[in-house]
């Protein structure tokens, strides 16, 4: 792979973490939302949203940042057992 397709391929993974992070934080806003305007709880549940899609959307964040630094280093994924190398 050259410099140039890794430069487009790190862009890619970050673009993607991006768009999950807006996904889920949004989901959860809207969530909060729909459910104060159907219960009639202003600000309740949109704040609970706010605070749990923010949560739920860093974790996210964070667990997809620390497993990218592993991938280019020809680690296996967390859970498996070193086995015999093939020749």
């Amino acid at each position: 792979m050259t410099e140039e397709q890794k430069g487009w391929a790190s862009a890619l993974r970050l673009t993607h973490v991006g768009v999950q992070f807006a996904l889920i934080f949004g989901l959860c806003l809207y969530g909060g939302h729909y459910l104060d305007q159907t219960q009639d709880t202003s600000p309740i549940f949109t704040l609970l949203g706010v605070m749990f899609g923010f949560g739920a959307a860093f974790f996210h964040l964070y667990r997809e940042v620390t497993g990218m630094g592993k991938m280019g280093q020809g680690n296996k994924p967390s859970g498996q057992k070193p086995g015999p190398e093939s020749k």
